[in-house]
């Protein structure tokens, strides 16, 4: 990973600090192939793709034409059932994508490979998230108690930006609310229906990805803060 880009909080970064980063990234690396791991929100895929159009048209230092890909990571499957022009959310799962493409790209992979590989990733991951309370911008005055998650209760795939989940429920035992979250996770239509006909089918892929465990659970704080 060369470079890492933020906006606000619960905002996507400008297209003009992504530009920055893409920069940033060649200036370091001094390489002509850039790969860029979004998550699905609209404010992100719209400024991450015009950052992406207006990159393409920069020179290296070696003079190269850059070439960019982009992965956009959409792991969650909270509100699957209900419709979005979006699709589903991307949660802790680009992290993952990070890792993992990172391991492939240190191995040789090239762009090309690496954005098919990555595709097939993203559509074999699944997660949900889970609140005790909602989270709040620091320094605003936030009163919704009709919307407050009660003590005892808490929120499933409650959105890192304070998007609703699915619903609440009490919570009597990790085992439960663990249950409930795995019930969500391998039931999910989104998750099967995302993962059809998406594979990996170079030998290259194939050998990289038998290599390592078939299953891999990620347990995270994604969207927890102090």
């Amino acid at each position: 990973l060369a470079a890492s880009v933020s906006g606000d909080i619960f905002a996507s970064p400008s297209s003009s600090q992504i530009l920055t980063s893409i920069k940033l990234a060649l200036g370091i690396q001094n390489v002509s192939k850039i790969l860029l791991v979004v998550n699905n929100y609209t404010g992100d895929r719209l400024n991450f793709g015009l950052a992406a159009e207006k990159a393409r048209s920069l020179l290296n230092e070696e003079g190269k034409t850059v070439e960019i890909e982009t992965i956009v990571v959409a792991d969650d499957v909270s509100l699957c059932d209900k419709p979005s022009l979006v699709g589903a959310r991307g949660l802790a799962g680009n992290i993952l994508v990070c890792k993992i493409l990172g391991a492939a790209a240190e191995s040789g992979f090239d762009l090309k490979k690496l954005k098919s590989f990555g595709d097939a990733v993203v559509a074999n991951l699944a997660s949900i998230g889970v609140g005790l309370a909602h989270c709040h911008v620091p320094g605003r005055k936030h009163i919704d108690e009709e919307n407050e998650i009660k003590g005892g209760m808490c929120e499933l795939g409650l959105g890192l930006h304070n998007e609703p989940g699915v619903h609440r429920l009490a919570i009597e035992s990790p085992e439960r609310l663990v249950g409930a979250m795995l019930e969500q996770i391998v039931t999910s239509p989104h998750r099967k229906a995302k993962s059809k006909g998406i594979s990996v089918e170079d030998e290259e892929s194939l050998q990289f990805a038998k290599a390592r465990d078939e299953v891999v659970l990620f347990v995270n704080n994604l969207g927890g803060m102090s």
